[in-house]
Parts: C-alpha cells; sequence; structure tokens
C-alpha cells in the first residue's frame, strides 16, 4: 500500500481510489461496445474527471453535445446493466 502501513485503515482517499479502480474494472467491458462517440464522452468526463465543458472542448463539440452523447451512453449502460442482472436472478420456478 501506498503511504500507508498494513495494520492501519485506508485514508477516505485511498478508500476512494480504490473503489474507482474497481468500478472501472468492472464498467469497462460494458463501454468497449458503445460507438467510439459515446465511449469517449464517458471516458473524459468520468475517467479523467473533466466537466462536461471540458470534455466538449476536448472534443471539438458543442457542450449540448456531450450532454446528449453522456445521456445516450449511460442509457445504453442502463440497458446493459438490466439485462445482466435479469440474466443473473435466480428462476422463481427452481427449487
Amino acid at each position: 500500500m501506498t503511504g500507508g502501513r498494513l495494520d492501519q485503515p485506508p485514508n477516505p482517499s485511498q478508500m476512494k481510489s480504490w473503489r474507482g479502480r474497481i468500478c472501472r474494472r468492472r464498467f469497462t467491458p460494458l463501454l468497449t461496445p458503445l460507438p467510439p462517440d459515446l465511449r469517449d464522452t464517458i471516458h473524459l468526463h468520468y475517467y479523467q474527471d473533466l466537466t462536461l465543458q471540458e470534455t466538449a472542448d476536448a472534443m471539438d463539440v458543442a457542450l449540448s453535445t456531450t450532454k446528449y452523447r453522456k445521456h445516450q451512453a449511460l442509457a445504453e449502460l442502463q440497458k446493459k446493466l438490466s439485462v445482466a442482472e435479469t440474466l443473473l436472478k435466480p428462476s422463481s420456478t427452481s427449487k
């Protein structure tokens, strides 16, 4: 562990960093099939911590376009997660 001993609890910034890495590992495979413009929007905004305006500037598009792409990407991810959740639920008819 960086900056801490094993017998001490991690500080809040370490916990945030660990949670972020775990979330990235779980969500990265879901991002791969997204169209590049949606995937890049999510990557810049959430993974690189850019504001929506900074993301728009980096992608050379209007802020409204960035907001729309973020909304579309999140809707696609939500669909994928809903399908995965449905597939993982145990059947109510199985004993």
